[in-house]
């Protein structure tokens, strides 16, 4: 069974739903995904189970799913009372270099990201601000460029964590001995993160890890439902298409970027993954711009 879902966050590395609206009798989810979610619940009734504490939905409820964090959501709605959430996941990769601007912001988000949080339920009622920072958000995003949004959603970032900084249990003089322990899966993940634009070897990624290739390769599969190279190969054009939209680099130079050494290989590869070329890819991109 996969657990740990490979969410596609897209080219831009986030992915955004404001006000999203389910009105199923009874609905579940039990995953994790890459990337750090903030969950803000505007009505519905249910629980959330994280790290084998269970929580009460509430309105105006704020959940902190850290990356790779398994986290059990049943909800039970119905037409006349529906569940209500607005959603924003982020890799924290994206806000390089801009939040080391921040130095103390900076510190905040690794917290989040790898600290051991005490609490990951926060009651937000009577905070306007943060519902204002959902909404404009969501109307930037409807109105400029996308070759913009890096730019938007950094601003974003630093705006809501600068919201949270106060309302998330945090000290900056002992959070970085609290490292939660990470999971085999995730620490592969972590290590992808880092060496995915390098060529990759199984028995590096094993030694690095300390654990077997046989075995490294089997739990990966297991929770995740693909095999490692997949993943590689999906973080990879992930990459590329948000150097395509968002730089001139030559098609050539962003498949050496980002791990291929031949081009028709990865024009190849990037074809399968996305249905077009990279090159119909750049284009449309540019078209979209044009067109706003």
């Amino acid at each position: 069974m996969s657990l740990i879902e490979n969410l596609n966050l897209g080219p831009h590395l986030f992915w955004f739903h404001h006000e999203a609206v389910t009105c199923e009798q009874q609905w579940e989810k039990f995953h994790a995904h890459r990337g750090l979610e903030f969950l803000y619940i505007h009505q519905g009734n249910g629980r959330i189970v994280i790290n084998q504490k269970v929580y009460d939905i509430k309105p105006a409820a704020l959940f902190c799913f850290q990356p790779y964090q398994l986290h059990r959501i049943n909800i039970y709605t119905s037409p006349q009372s529906p569940y209500m959430r607005t959603m924003f996941v982020f890799d924290p990769a994206v806000a390089d270099p801009y939040i080391k601007l921040f130095p103390s912001l900076e510190s905040f988000l690794k917290h989040l990201c790898k600290g051991e949080l005490l609490q990951q339920m926060f009651d937000m009622s009577g905070n306007r601000r943060l519902l204002h920072l959902f909404g404009d958000f969501r109307r930037r995003l409807e109105t400029v460029h996308e070759h913009q949004y890096r730019e938007e959603l950094n601003i974003f970032i630093i705006s809501l964590l600068s919201e949270l900084r106060d309302t998330i249990p945090y000290d900056a003089d002992t959070s970085a001995s609290q490292k939660k322990h990470l999971r085999h899966v995730e620490r592969v993940m972590d290590w992808i993160e880092q060496h995915y634009k390098e060529e990759f070897s199984l028995d590096r990624l094993a030694s690095d890890l300390h654990m077997s290739p046989y075995h490294i390769s089997h739990l990966f599969r297991e929770e995740m439902g693909c095999t490692i190279m997949d993943y590689i190969t999906a973080r990879r054009v992930q990459e590329a298409c948000l150097l395509l939209s968002t730089t001139s680099l030559s098609i050539k130079e962003i498949g050496k970027k980002v791990g291929w050494k031949s081009n028709a290989y990865f024009s190849h590869i990037f074809k399968k993954s996305m249905g077009v070329t990279p090159k119909h890819y750049r284009f449309s991109a540019r078209n979209v711009y044009h067109r706003n």
